[in-house]
């Protein structure tokens, strides 16, 4: 008898306290740890840093920006705010690489964020590319344009808005748009440029 009421008063305990826990106190604890929600366990999180604690590597497509005409490129998530970005890139008669930093803020479905690093694009080949590009008419001269090879360097700044799917089946994909500065190091030259692009996070 005594071993029952014993048993009793600590099943009594148990279920007083989980249900004085807060909602969202239990939510962020199924989010951060299962990532699910307490009622029916779909995908779901809170927000863009709870994804990328558990999400720790994204892969892009994107179009135009630092990586020229279209290009890869792969994030790796160091924490909730911070990560490194390592991209391959394609433009008419050349390629482009670059590797930057890249600061989110917090946030639910779209979230700011800005980017910093260096991109290098270049072309081994004799070839015309003279109408290839206007970054590339912007900071080469014309006999280099129209006979080639070339190698130019930037560095580069960006600005930019992230849509991240938190929820449902889709959960991890998104898109962003981005205003980009590309600074040639050959030339004391600012050019414009900006970029779209798909991404998942797994």
């Amino acid at each position: 008898m005594t071993q029952k009421l014993i048993l009793g008063v600590f099943l009594m305990a148990s279920v007083s306290s989980f249900a004085a826990t807060p909602s969202s106190e239990l939510e962020t604890t199924f989010v951060k740890e299962v990532g699910t929600t307490t009622q029916d366990r779909t995908p779901f999180y809170l927000n863009n840093f709870k994804m990328r604690e558990h999400r720790k590597v994204g892969v892009a497509l994107g179009l135009g920006g630092s990586l020229g005409i279209y290009g890869v490129q792969l994030e790796l998530n160091l924490d909730d705010e911070n990560a490194v970005l390592v991209g391959l890139g394609k433009g008419p008669s050349y390629n482009s690489f670059h590797v930057q930093w890249k600061h989110s803020f917090e946030g639910q479905y779209f979230t700011p964020y800005f980017s910093t690093g260096y991109s290098r694009w270049y072309n081994s080949e004799i070839k015309n590319i003279d109408n290839s590009s206007y970054v590339l008419q912007t900071v080469l001269d014309q006999e280099t344009r129209e006979r080639g090879p070339f190698g130019v360097d930037f560095i580069v700044g960006s600005a930019g808005l992230q849509f991240n799917q938190l929820d449902g089946e889709w959960i991890g994909a998104g898109f962003y748009f981005e205003f980009t500065a590309l600074g040639s190091l050959q030339k004391t030259t600012l050019i414009p440029s900006g970029s779209v692009g798909a991404l998942y996070y797994f």
